[in-house]
């Protein structure tokens, strides 16, 4: 799989997409980064993604002297292992919330815990990922008062808790306890 960044910078068009091909054929088309102003910019798009990989030259040639430009993407293994924590988390912030995070060194060093923590637990780094990705995927299957607390701090503070919910499920205790409260009240 090969992967370009296309940077469109044009009468009102500034997006960054990230397009992949694989096996020669055009696969996919992420959006990375800002945003097309009208619906005929979107249209046009599709002009500036060729199916086939090898015509990627031509479509430089015509379109970038009006602010289109292809650049190979680094590959993800270069990228550290810091960053893509950072990355899967901004992602999943960013998705359930509709906001983008505000990062700060304290959320610098609770992420560098993190990874330490999972590198404890996990066999390599592609586990550690993938775990990292595990929690976010299951998310919602967290107690609603460990769920709330979004924050990269708050989550490396309760790591164990959210590991833990996630492989055995939530606590059924304060579910038990709400029962037996409701067979009391309704035999006095």
């Amino acid at each position: 799989m090969k992967k370009y960044i296309l940077d469109i910078n044009s009468k009102g068009a500034n997006a960054q997409f990230v397009v992949t091909y694989k096996s020669g054929r055009f696969l996919r088309l992420e959006l990375k980064r800002g945003k097309l102003s009208s619906e005929k910019q979107w249209n046009r798009l599709l002009t500036l993604v060729p199916e086939f990989q090898k015509d990627l030259t031509l479509v430089i040639e015509q379109f970038g002297p009006k602010g289109i430009a292809y650049t190979p993407a680094e590959s993800q293994s270069k990228q550290s292992l810091f960053d893509r924590f950072n990355a899967i988390f901004m992602e999943f912030y960013q998705y359930k919330n509709g906001l983008s995070y505000n990062y700060t060194g304290i959320d610098g060093r609770a992420t560098k815990s993190i990874i330490a923590a999972l590198q404890k637990i996990c066999a390599d780094d592609a586990e550690c990922i993938a775990t990292w990705q595990t929690v976010f995927s299951n998310w919602d299957a967290l107690e609603p008062f460990i769920a709330k607390q979004m924050a990269l701090r708050q989550i490396n503070s309760n790591l164990n808790t959210i590991l833990r919910q996630i492989k055995n499920g939530p606590d059924q205790s304060k579910r038990q306890a709400e029962i037996f409260a409701d067979e009391l009240r309704k035999n006095l």
